[in-house]
């Protein structure tokens, strides 16, 4: 760094060439390090567990949100088939348009699997049909035959007599449909009457990202303006994109409000205190490089950089403005004495916070990795930038002496109010009551928030067609692929149990299209000998069959082919069953058992006892993630603390550097009685908003610690100004009506104007020492 002769000697322009050089290197040599290609942002927070976590959940869990995500349903109810028919096609044309492609129920139906199964068919018995041929007569053997050729307009063809006369392998297909009992599959999807109406189901394949907001407007204008053309037909939708697309309008609408009432207050607070709007020029110069410099550390250190750690980082926003509004604040004329005079208790403030995340770059949690490094980063990068502001030009405001005797004003009140002890006993009654109270919520299901009409229909359609559950399943693995299917064979008898307790409601597993090969070799054994049986034979004899069908039929039984994982998987069509073979990982060979209405989750665990079996519920891991995450905040924080009352310790006297923690801790604890005394959970982003607080808070008593008693108006006044610009920035987010951004706003806020009325209790031990 160049020496204090020189850089008096540089011009502006200059040093904002140097800072800007430095800026440009740093990012050079991150893209250098990527190979000039941004990686894209990660999304997936099980990405943030420990790295000893088991990947094949998280590979899991991303393939079927992946799917679920680009899938969504449109369920038509009609007075008449041909109505719903025609809207079908109708919305087939239009969406098609809006990057949606109808997925028709024919391409992996019954039908088409039937074909493809057909020639495996005497491998492919039930388990109920196994015990009829072993304990029925033969004569009973015959019943579906005598039936359907005694119906009439249901005789089958002679073809499917010819290879199956006992017409085992339709009623092995009727099995199948089990869980969609009741609808018919046709060309456009799903059909069947209900209560005096047609319905039919329509499912959609989106070819862009359901989270891309141009493709959720396209989509929506297109069902709308459906949805008007045919009133008489009553929609109703269902799928990720319809929740995105929801979520997103809500955004929009909160940014719109929530974001420029925030920066005309910015704007307004900035005019009254400096006349002018350059202060603010200079401080989003360092919010924003303090970011980029963050999100450049941690690509250029890990590689990778998560949405998570973007949001955390927003922690930077308040120490930015703070250093940036102190220095605009400090008395005097000369921008390079007054960036002098805070270079300490900036540096103090600095070193506390780094040295605590410093801590989390060793936790086993990539995410605390993350973090720690866009931190400690962009809180370096904001201090120099800070202490480079005079030589890049910088020109200290004027603030306005009415401002400033207000502030003073505001500081000498608040000292005489922390001076009462029965203030203390207050706020001590009021946070013990409150945190004998407080519980904590980590269920990600409350992070979000979608409309009750939404969820109505989500609800109608699951009531009708039940489907399997996209974040609760079972996790199979085997060291080979037909021990694989061996395992989940054995786990059919209590998936039964369970559905007939109504513990469950549905399971779907691979091995109803895709046996063992020990179970089709027991099944054809079982045709075997049935087919041997002479009284088979002999009935049907009596029904017109040639004497040597019998024999002839065996033959095809011995050189019919089995059913292989490769050749199940060549099938055509995209059988959502396919989606279950997860294939061979480091772990072994993996499949998933997909499980529907799930209403008790212990005998599901109690299955994952078994080796081989794991249970898996995404809410409950994110849960899990949230809390270690909420845990290890809580551990940052009490870091923080301990290093800045360490560091500020060897500056000031010990009474001294603990006046200085107590008002953010007071603050910080107080906020979380409140939630406690309202019967509010606290969350993980309650503590991102009390970290941000903390940051600022402890700077704002570090600075007025460090102020002579005579300059003391003008560092309220930068206190009060970080904290209405801070408040006006994030704390409008608790009007957010989505529950993360409401929590974090609210404990910023109320944290921060706690601490701001409680930061002058170090004047008295300040003018103790005085005297």
């Amino acid at each position: 760094m160049p020496n204090s002769d020189s850089v008096r000697r540089w011009t502006p322009a200059q040093g904002i060439a140097g800072w800007l050089a430095v800026l440009l290197l740093l990012l050079l040599v991150t893209a250098v390090r990527l190979g000039f290609s941004w990686p894209a942002m990660s999304t997936d927070i099980t990405t943030l567990l420990p790295s000893d976590q088991d990947e094949a959940a998280s590979e899991v869990v991303n393939r079927f949100a992946s799917v679920g995500g680009q899938t969504f349903f449109l369920l038509l109810d009609a007075p008449d088939s041909d109505m719903a028919a025609a809207m079908a096609d109708s919305l087939g044309q239009r969406l098609s348009h809006s990057g949606a492609v109808l997925q028709s129920a024919s391409e992996s139906g019954m039908a088409s699997l039937g074909q493809f199964l057909y020639p495996y068919r005497f491998g492919l018995l039930t388990a109920d049909q196994q015990r009829e041929l072993q304990q029925q007569e033969p004569q009973q053997w015959l019943s579906r035959l005598y039936r359907a050729l005694s119906t009439p307009g249901v005789t089958p063809a002679a073809g499917l007599i010819a290879g199956d006369p006992l017409l085992l392998f339709p009623d092995y297909l009727q099995s199948l449909a089990q869980g969609v009992e009741g609808w018919q599959p046709e060309a456009r999807g799903l059909s069947r009457s209900w209560k005096q109406r047609q319905l039919l189901l329509t499912q959609w394949q989106l070819q862009q990202s359901a989270f891309e907001p141009g493709a959720q407007q396209r989509l929506l204008q297109a069902i709308e303006g459906e949805a008007e053309q045919w009133p008489e037909v009553t929609l109703t939708r269902a799928g990720v994109v319809f929740h995105a697309a929801e979520a997103t309008t809500q955004a929009k609408r909160e940014m719109t409000w929530l974001g420029s009432a925030s920066l005309l207050l910015v704007v307004l607070f900035t005019l009254v205190v400096f006349r002018r709007l350059a202060p603010l020029g200079w401080l989003l110069l360092v919010i924003g490089s303090a970011l980029l410099v963050g999100a450049s550390a941690c690509l250029l250190v890990l590689g990778q950089l998560h949405a998570i750690t973007l949001v955390f980082g927003t922690t930077l926003v308040g120490v930015a403005v703070d250093y940036t509004l102190h220095l605009s604040c400090q008395p005097g004329d000369s921008a390079r004495r007054s960036a002098r005079a805070l270079r300490l208790p900036m540096l103090l403030a600095l070193l506390s916070s780094c040295l605590a995340y410093l801590v989390m770059i060793f936790m086993p949690f990539p995410g605390l990795k993350q973090m720690a490094v866009f931190s400690i980063a962009g809180l370096l990068w904001a201090f120099l930038t800070v202490q480079w502001m005079p030589v890049m030009g910088f020109i200290k405001p004027s603030a306005d002496p009415y401002c400033v005797r207000v502030a003073a004003r505001g500081s000498q009140l608040g000292a005489r109010l922390t001076r009462s002890p029965w203030l203390w006993l207050l706020l001590t009654l009021v946070t013990l009551f409150g945190l004998g109270r407080l519980s904590f919520d980590d269920d990600v299901r409350h992070f979000q928030q979608s409309s009750e009409s939404l969820l109505q229909q989500q609800r109608h359609l699951n009531q009708l067609l039940p489907l399997p559950e996209q974040h609760r399943m079972l996790l199979l693995s085997a060291d080979s692929e037909q021990h694989l299917l061996q395992l989940e064979e054995s786990l059919r008898a209590p998936l039964q149990a369970l559905i007939a307790s109504q513990q469950l409601q549905g399971a779907s597993l691979l091995t109803d299209t895709l046996p063992s090969l020990a179970r089709q070799q027991a099944s054809r054994q079982v045709l075997a000998r049935a087919y041997a049986s002479p009284s088979l034979a002999q009935g049907l004899q009596q029904l017109g069959f040639a004497a040597g069908f019998m024999p002839g039929l065996s033959q095809q039984l011995a050189e019919a082919p089995v059913l292989t994982p490769a050749q199940w998987l060549a099938q055509p069509g995209n059988s959502p069953l396919k989606l279950q073979w997860l294939g061979e990982g480091p772990s072994g060979w993996r499949s998933v058992v997909l499980l529907t209405g799930v209403q008790n989750v212990a005998p599901l665990k109690a299955l994952a006892q078994r080796e081989g079996v794991r249970y898996l519920d995404r809410v409950e891991d994110l849960g899990r993630v949230m809390a270690h995450y909420r845990l290890a905040l809580m551990a940052i924080t009490l870091l923080i603390l301990v290093m800045a009352l360490l560091l500020i310790s060897r500056v000031h006297p010990w009474k001294l550097a603990l006046l200085v923690v107590l008002p953010p801790v007071a603050a910080m604890l107080l906020v979380a009685a409140v939630w406690g005394l309202a019967g509010i959970p606290m969350t993980l982003f309650h503590m991102l908003g009390l970290l941000l607080m903390l940051g600022i808070a402890l700077d704002q008593t570090l600075f007025l610690a460090s102020t002579p008693k005579s300059e003391w108006g003008h560092c309220s006044l930068a206190i009060l100004l970080s904290v209405l610009s801070t408040v006006a920035a994030f704390g409008m987010l608790g009007l957010s009506s989505t529950p993360p951004l409401a929590a974090f706003g609210q404990s910023l806020s109320m944290g921060l104007l706690t601490a701001a009325v409680l930061a002058p209790v170090v004047e008295r031990q300040i003018r103790k020492e005085s005297k």
